[in-house]
């Protein structure tokens, strides 16, 4: 289980403060980031994830805003997958996608991931976030990178994030996810 976070110091102007931070020891299914606190200009979260999903990758984990797993993301996707590069927008999803490594990928690959939620306590705006992506199964195969442009439909200030292995999966061991807060 993921500790809560207790509001933080809001530090200095241009500062990056640490939040949160969990290297997995043993697997689990989520990483659930509770507690964050309305006193940052921006979240920045830094995941460094493989699951334990049968077959290769990348597979989709998902990633979801104060509990809310309605039909109320969408996603612009910008893609290069081994060298062909392709976009796409979906809508009515219900998460932000996680690009991950699979059990079948070459042992040793992760993926890396960071969002970048901007002004994520204010309510006025629904929340937009950016992230970048990079997951590989091996070196002589599959490997995707993307920018994506995510809206979360709802004005609401974030107070948790969670992100959830796909498949009804598990997080190996050794994946980590960090988050900051900006100010």
């Amino acid at each position: 289980m993921s500790p809560t976070i207790s509001g933080g110091s809001s530090g200095g102007s241009g500062t990056l403060v640490h939040l949160f931070d969990s290297l997995l020891g043993a697997s689990q299914a989520t990483f659930d980031i509770t507690g964050i606190g309305q006193t940052f200009l921006h979240l920045w979260l830094v995941l460094n994830v493989r699951c334990d999903v049968a077959g290769t990758g990348p597979l989709v984990g998902a990633l979801t805003l104060n509990g809310d797993s309605g039909t109320n993301y969408q996603v612009e996707n910008l893609q290069a997958n081994n060298a062909v590069v392709s976009s796409g927008k979906n809508t009515g999803l219900a998460f932000m996608r996680v690009l991950t490594a699979a059990a079948g990928d070459t042992a040793g690959f992760a993926s890396s991931v960071e969002f970048l939620f901007s002004n994520y306590a204010a309510t006025t705006f629904n929340k937009a976030a950016t992230s970048r992506q990079f997951a590989i199964g091996s070196l002589a195969g599959t490997a995707v990178a993307e920018l994506n442009g995510h809206l979360w439909a709802n004005t609401a200030a974030i107070t948790r994030i969670t992100v959830t292995a796909p498949s009804a999966g598990n997080w190996i061991a050794g994946s980590r996810a960090t988050l900051y807060g900006l100010s």
